[in-house]
């Protein structure tokens, strides 16, 4: 990234909920905007209760919740990066959900001019904890240590710790999008 003076990261923690967080670095002092969770799931199934929806149907939730999360970004916050974490997906239903939500992060990343930066799951845990396989309590501990005085669910931690990664690491960002 050239200019790393002033920008603003707009980072997703997609997965069962979705964890959004904007941040902004001026002159290398990063700050945090705004962060929440978004419910993809408030019908969640259980042994009583068998899901009975298709992929699909999330798949529309997380892509609503994701141009949501866009439209309710303040004003004077123009995404300048957008970053997300990179999962390993388990099933091949995970994997079109989430090529779908890719998709949609795409269009926004055009819509803004933005580079669309991915930040795999092992290299965050790496950097915010020093362990590849860190706990979601080891993650939102290391977000309270790095923003005090704030609390997180585990997905907005993770949504806080991919912006703060990729707002600590934009001077060797290349230009354009990338995977790290």
């Amino acid at each position: 990234m050239k200019d790393t003076h002033r920008f603003n990261v707009v980072a997703f923690d997609p997965g069962a909920d979705l964890g959004v967080a904007v941040l902004s670095s001026i002159n290398g002092r990063i700050s945090l905007v705004r962060y929440h969770q978004r419910d993809l799931d408030p019908d969640r199934p259980t042994k009583k209760k068998p899901r009975t929806e298709a992929v699909g149907l999330k798949f529309d939730r997380l892509c609503g919740c994701m141009v949501d999360a866009f439209n309710q970004i303040p004003f004077r916050v123009s995404p300048t990066i957008i970053a997300y974490e990179r999962s390993t997906w388990r099933f091949p239903s995970q994997a079109g959900v989430a090529g779908g939500w890719y998709a949609v992060l795409e269009l926004q990343a055009a819509r803004y001019s933005a580079p669309l930066i991915a930040v795999h799951n092992g290299t965050l845990k790496s950097w915010a904890t020093g362990k590849q396989n860190a706990s979601k309590a080891m993650m939102i501990r290391a977000a309270r240590k790095m923003f005090p005085g704030r609390t997180f669910t585990h997905n907005e931690a993770d949504a806080v710790l991919v912006g703060a990664y990729v707002a600590h690491h934009a001077a060797t960002l290349p230009d354009g999008d990338a995977e790290v």
